[in-house]
């Protein structure tokens, strides 16, 4: 990886949660604790001041990008931060099933001024079990902007006037401007994001993608005008999170509890 930190390692949502947000759904779960280490290791990886326009894409399709991006956009929204998630993979979206958007009008609808910024956010309820208030942090909010319908030139889109417009239009509305983009090895439309992004991320998912294959997404990288924070792994078996001891339990695999030391 050339040097550049992994930032998280990730194991694979709970059976059942495919085109779901875990941390939505299984919110005290190990995927969950592992995105919340991956929350707050990002959020000390981004020193530049101001809202941040964060890009996060992958070698190859497949590889958990778009999953790990919308569980992300929840930690950080449930961490008291206004979020902004922005699907700009017109190849591939994958945004609005995750959060089981229907279809809807999305940013190239606004790009062909059919419908307002606005109208084409979707607010995403992301309350938890416990009052964020009681936490000493202020409420946190999410908003997502999907596709709307597939461009004919993907390639021209995202380049366009009109999407780097929104974007800094989104990033003013946000604390955190979070977008989704396909694989960068595969189509240059990363790359020419990445031209005006504050930073990117990059999703690998172990046991699938070649190593010849990290090894020029790290080459791409240090090419990138974006600043590259880091690596996320993805398919991990454990992933990050307290193993077997008092300040973790995981209720679904009793087995793995602690023995008490109570008697």
């Amino acid at each position: 990886l050339e040097g550049l930190p992994i930032l998280g390692r990730l194991p694979d949502p709970p059976t059942g949660a495919a085109g779901n947000v875990a941390m939505l759904t299984d919110p005290g779960g190990r995927y969950s604790e592992a995105v919340r280490m991956l929350r707050v290791r990002l959020a000390l990886a981004s020193t530049e001041p101001g809202p941040q326009l964060i890009m996060v894409t992958s070698a190859t399709a497949r590889e958990g990008k778009s999953t790990t991006v919308a569980n992300l956009a929840v930690a950080f929204a449930r961490a008291g931060q206004r979020v902004v998630l922005c699907d700009l993979d017109t190849r591939r979206p994958m945004i609005h099933s995750l959060f089981k958007l229907p279809p809807q009008p999305g940013l190239t609808d606004v790009v062909q001024g059919d419908v307002s910024l606005e109208d084409a956010l979707t607010v995403v309820p992301i309350s938890a079990r416990t009052d964020t208030r009681r936490n000493g942090r202020r409420p946190g909010a999410l908003e997502v902007l999907t596709v709307g319908y597939l461009p004919t030139d993907p390639g021209e889109l995202v380049g366009s006037a009109g999407v780097v417009d929104i974007l800094e239009r989104l990033r003013s509305r946000a604390d955190v401007l979070l977008v989704d983009t396909p694989a960068i090895l595969s189509v240059g439309d990363a790359m020419t994001i990445a031209g005006f992004a504050d930073a990117v991320i990059g999703v690998v998912r172990l046991g699938l993608v070649k190593r010849a294959k990290v090894r020029e997404l790290a080459r791409a990288f240090t090419t990138s005008p974006a600043t590259p924070l880091g690596f996320v792994a993805t398919g991990s078996v454990i992933g990050d999170r307290y193993d077997l001891d008092l300040y973790y339990q995981d209720p679904g695999l009793p087995a793995e509890r602690p023995e008490s030391i109570q008697r």
